[in-house]
């Protein structure tokens, strides 16, 4: 598993401009003492994502419960919630389900 996660990693720090992504990102969702409540998405703008959508959600994410996930992915047309993992990172914690929801979620021709 540690290979996995390593090999992740790095190709994560492989994408263009991941570290001003990153800083950005963060930036704008953190501030002390939690999360930006400026930044929380609204119903209407979940309903407007058309393109299918899968929501990986860790049991225990700091960010949202797994029934705010649920909840989001009802409101997208073509969504589905898988919930795996832990926290926040579910892909570190449970790497191989991920890999298969994702596997089963994106088309052949996509990959």
């Amino acid at each position: 598993m540690a290979r996995v996660q390593a090999e992740t990693a790095y190709r994560f720090g492989q994408l263009p401009d991941v570290q001003r992504s990153s800083l950005t990102l963060l930036r704008r969702f953190l501030r002390p003492g939690g999360t930006n409540p400026s930044m929380r998405i609204s119903a209407g703008e979940l309903h407007s994502v058309t393109q299918p959508t899968l929501l990986i959600w860790g049991r225990n994410d700091p960010f949202g419960t797994p029934e705010d996930g649920r909840a989001a992915a009802q409101l997208m047309p073509q969504a589905r919630f898988e919930l795996v993992g832990l926290g926040h990172l579910p892909w570190w914690d449970e790497p191989d389900q991920c890999a298969r929801l994702i596997g089963e979620f994106v088309p052949p021709a996509a990959r």
